[in-house]
């Protein structure tokens, strides 16, 4: 039998990231699912919403890093390696919301298309009013169309857990003392 020494961390690259990122993708969809079911009962602003919820990914993303930092490697983890828990965050998150949008427009579309035509509706109606340039009517067609795309928002929230992990990872990173 063998003696397990307590002191010695665990060796970095028997362990994978990947277990780490992909359940706090999980819990992130989660999260902001509460938050936004929340903030639709409460009537919390665009603005607001987006501070909120961008906060929220910040958070999940670095109690990922420090999960899989201090409870999987011993207290230490390198850029790149914060970096991996991220890329693989983003991988489940971006699943989820790509399954969502799927889900939009096949099961729910009438729903979603309705939807749509209101708050494009509302632009064109300032548009016509003169309080936002006739751009901006483009524009929101454009994004309307984006959004509709599952794999553009798969993509989109899996680059977005990315960057903000590029960041995180950079403030979260312990590494290994030289022996």
């Amino acid at each position: 039998m063998a003696i397990i020494d307590e002191n010695i961390p665990p060796d970095p690259r028997q362990i994978t990231p990947m277990q780490t990122g992909l359940k706090y993708g999980i819990i992130l969809v989660f999260v902001g699912l509460a938050f936004q079911i929340l903030g639709s009962l409460i009537g919390i602003g665009a603005l607001l919403s987006g501070t909120i919820s961008l906060a929220i990914s910040i958070a999940v993303i670095v109690f990922a890093i420090r999960h899989h930092r201090d409870n999987e490697l011993g207290g230490f983890i390198s850029f790149r390696r914060g970096l991996a828990v991220c890329f693989w965050m983003g991988i489940s998150y971006g699943l989820v919301v790509g399954l969502w949008v799927f889900y939009n427009n096949s099961v729910n579309e009438s729903e979603t298309h309705e939807l749509q035509q209101r708050e494009l509706d509302k632009i064109r109606a300032q548009v016509e009013d003169g309080e936002v340039p006739p751009e901006m009517l483009e524009y929101s067609q454009m994004m309307v169309e984006a959004t509709s795309n599952p794999i553009f928002m798969m993509t989109m929230a899996w680059l977005s857990i990315l960057f903000i992990g590029l960041f995180v990872s950079l403030f979260t990173k312990r590494e290994r003392p030289l022996s």
